[in-house]
C-alpha cells in the first residue's frame, strides 16, 4: 500500500521505516529515497533546496516496518535503476558527501555528536530530549515542534 501526503505537510509524516518517492509539481517522480523515520528523514534532508527547485508538490511513501536497512536499499536501488528519478542522478556524485556535511554543520549548530544525532533521527535516543537540546533543533532546522513547557 502506498501512501501520500502534501510536500508542504511533510511535519505530519509518520515515523516510519520507508521507501519514499517525492513528486515534483507535474506529479513525476524525482525522487526516492529510504529511511528509519520518514518524519525525521524530512526534518534534515539534505536535498531540501533540490526539492524547492523541483516544486516538490507530494511525498508518497511504501511502509516497511519488519525490513532490514539492507533490505530497504535493495528496494530503492530497484526503483531507481527501474524509473530513473532525475534528482537521484543529479544529486548522486556529491550526494554521501553533501549529507556528511549537512549533518556535521547540524550537529555542530545545534552542538551534538553526529551519534547523538543519529540516535534522535532513529528514535532510538536513551533517556530523555532535554529541552535546551530540543530548542537548538529547532532553531537550526527553523521548525517548530509545538512543544509547550509549563513555566
Amino acid at each position: 500500500m502506498i501512501d501520500s501526503l502534501a510536500f508542504d505537510k511533510k511535519r505530519q509524516l509518520p515515523r516510519i521505516p520507508a521507501v519514499y518517492f517525492v513528486l515534483g509539481d507535474d506529479d513525476e517522480i524525482v525522487y526516492i529515497g529510504e529511511t528509519q523515520s520518514l518524519f525525521f528523514r524530512f526534518l534534515s534532508h539534505s536535498h531540501s533546496l533540490y526539492f524547492k527547485k523541483w516544486k516538490a508538490s507530494a511525498i508518497k511513501w511504501m511502509r516497511t516496518e519488519g525490513l532490514a536497512r539492507k533490505e530497504r536499499r535493495c528496494i530503492e536501488r530497484a526503483l531507481i535503476r527501474k524509473l530513473l528519478p532525475p534528482l537521484n542522478k543529479q544529486c548522486h556524485p556529491g550526494f554521501h558527501s553533501d549529507a556528511k556535511h549537512y549533518r556535521e554543520a547540524l550537529c555542530s549548530e545545534v552542538k551534538v555528536s553526529r551519534t547523538y544525532w543519529y540516535d534522535i533521527e532513529k528514535e532510538s535516543l536513551k533517556g530523555t530530549l532535554s529541552v535546551e537540546n530540543l530548542q537548538a533543533i529547532e532553531k537550526a532546522l527553523d521548525v517548530s515542534f509545538g512543544v509547550k513547557f509549563d513555566d
